[in-house]
């Protein structure tokens, strides 16, 4: 995820610690791993709530009209939900804390949080817990290889539950439990193995 450092930090300036978790058969992974060039995070198959692992090249900008490989069609490019959760909400996320076990976007996307939503996420980045990320795979969902990424807050306390699938995320909207942002940034990523996820290094 590190293609969505910069861009996310423009949006948070325009809208204005927890360890990494070991990774065992009995807990949920959480937080980024550096293998070669590249960084791993879980997310959710926004399908059926299983975990599934994205791979993000590091030198990989995001797609935009200075960047050549903006040539993909419009259509063909699937969402990255962000869920954010607020402070006091228990569980393992795939990326938690600020800086956390994701520093390259965590702590933007908190800031996000609290800008937006401060009545739910308070004025303090730093107690946002974590967030996760949903994503369509193939054949079960909207996946494709480019990524457009939207911020899913809660609206009210009230509102807040652990969501790993689409329709938990459709049920929210359509409650008004959730509020969403585009971030208007699309980069690209690819699926890759939980062995590939293991056998990188944890970044914080």
């Amino acid at each position: 995820m590190r293609a969505l450092r910069r861009g996310l930090f423009v949006l948070a300036l325009g809208l204005l610690g927890l360890l990494p978790s070991a990774v065992g058969a009995d807990t949920l992974p959480s937080g980024e791993r550096a293998l070669g060039n590249g960084s791993i995070e879980p997310a959710y198959n926004d399908f059926d709530g299983t975990i599934v692992y994205l791979l993000t090249p590091n030198r990989l900008a995001p797609l935009g009209p200075n960047n050549p490989i903006n040539t993909v069609n419009t259509h063909a490019v699937a969402p990255l939900y962000l869920v954010v959760y607020p402070p006091g909400t228990p569980g393992i996320f795939n990326c938690m804390g600020v800086p956390g076990n994701c520093p390259d976007h965590g702590g933007v996307i908190a800031g996000v949080a609290t800008s937006v939503e401060g009545s739910v996420y308070g004025s303090d980045p730093n107690l946002v817990p974590g967030h996760d990320h949903l994503v369509g795979m193939p054949h079960t969902g909207d996946f494709n290889v480019p990524w457009h990424v939207y911020v899913e807050l809660f609206t009210s306390t009230s509102a807040v539950t652990h969501i790993t699938t689409l329709a938990e995320l459709q049920a929210a909207w359509a409650s008004g439990g959730i509020r969403e942002v585009d971030t208007g940034i699309t980069f690209a990523c690819a699926v890759v193995s939980r062995s590939a996820y293991l056998a990188g290094k944890p970044v914080a």
